[in-house]
C-alpha cells in the first residue's frame, strides 16, 4: 500500500522542531506572538487553532502479538507553538508518553497533516509509528519512531544515522521506501532519483537493504536508467509496501 505524503509545490522547506519525552523547541522569530497582552493572546490562538480528529491504532507496538491502543491528539497550540501528543497504552497496561512540539509556520497544522500511520516498518516484532514533522513544500520530515526498551525512540532511515527519512517530490529530487518480506526477512529498497532537468527525466539509484541483527544492511544498488517524471512520482516518491492499521 501507498501512503500519499506529499503533493509537488514550489514552496520553500523550512526547519522543524521537535519536542521528543518533553523537550519543547523555542517559536522561530517569525512566529512571534504579536505585542499584545499575554492572556488576550493565548486566548486568541486557543480558540483559532483547529486540531484534527485523534488519531488511532491498534497494531502491536510492544511486539507481544496483542493489539496495543495508540493515540495521536493535538493538545493544544500555545505562544506560536503547535503541541501534540502521541501515547501507547500496551495490552499489558504499560504506558508510554511522547510530545511533539512544532513551531508555527504559518499552517494550521492538525494531526491530519502530522500523522502518517503506523506499521511494521523494520525486521523486529512490533509496529512503529510513522509522523511527519513538516507539511508543507516538496521535503516531508518522515520520522519513524519504534517501541524499545518501554519508550518510543527514533529508528534511523538504512543506510544513514540520520533521524529523517528521506522523501521527497521535487522537480530536481524524487525519493522515498519500497517495503517487502522476502523468504521471512523484512526488506526495503530505498530510492533517490536526481533530476536530469527539472521535472524529469531523473536518473539515480535504487539500494536495498535488509534486516539484520544490527538493523539495516545495504546488500545491493543498481543504477535506475532514466526514469520519466510521471513514472518517478508514481512508483518512488512516498512509502510503498506498509500495510497502516
Amino acid at each position: 500500500m501507498t501512503h500519499s505524503l506529499i503533493t509537488r509545490t514550489t514552496a520553500p522547506a523550512a526547519a522543524v522542531a521537535l519536542g521528543l519525552l518533553g523537550f519543547v523547541a523555542a517559536p522561530t522569530p517569525s512566529s512571534a506572538a504579536p505585542a499584545t497582552s499575554a492572556p488576550a493572546a493565548r486566548s486568541a490562538e486557543r480558540a483559532a487553532a483547529p486540531t484534527g480528529p485523534v488519531k488511532r491504532s491498534r497494531i502491536d507496538i510492544d511486539g507481544d502479538g496483542r493489539a496495543d491502543t495508540t493515540t495521536f491528539r493535538k493538545v493544544g497550540f500555545t505562544r506560536g507553538l503547535h503541541r501534540f501528543l502521541l501515547e501507547t497504552r500496551t495490552a499489558t497496561g504499560h504506558r508510554a508518553r511522547m510530545s511533539v512540539t512544532l513551531p508555527d509556520e504559518g499552517t494550521n497544522l492538525t494531526t491530519d497533516y502530522v500523522w502518517v500511520g503506523a506499521a511494521g516498518v523494520d525486521g523486529v516484532r512490533g509496529g512503529e509509528v510513522v509522523l511527519d514533522l513538516w507539511t508543507v513544500g516538496d521535503f516531508p520530515d518522515v520520522r519513524v519512531y519504534t517501541f524499545r526498551g518501554g519508550r518510543f525512540v527514533n529508528a534511523p532511515a538504512p543506510g544513514s544515522r540520520r533521524s529523517s527519512w528521506m522523501v521527497a517530490n521535487h522537480g530536481m529530487l524524487v525519493a522515498g521506501y519500497t517495503f517487502s518480506t522476502v523468504r521471512g526477512t523484512r526488506q526495503v529498497v530505498a530510492h533517490e532519483l536526481n533530476g536530469v532537468r527539472y521535472g524529469g527525466p531523473y536518473r539515480g539509484t535504487h539500494t536495498t537493504y535488509r534486516w539484520g541483527r544490527t538493523g539495516w544492511v545495504r546488500v545491493a544498488t543498481r543504477p535506475s536508467g532514466l526514469v520519466p517524471d510521471a513514472t518517478a512520482q508514481r512508483h518512488y516518491s512516498g512509502l510503498f509496501g506498509l500495510r497502516w492499521r
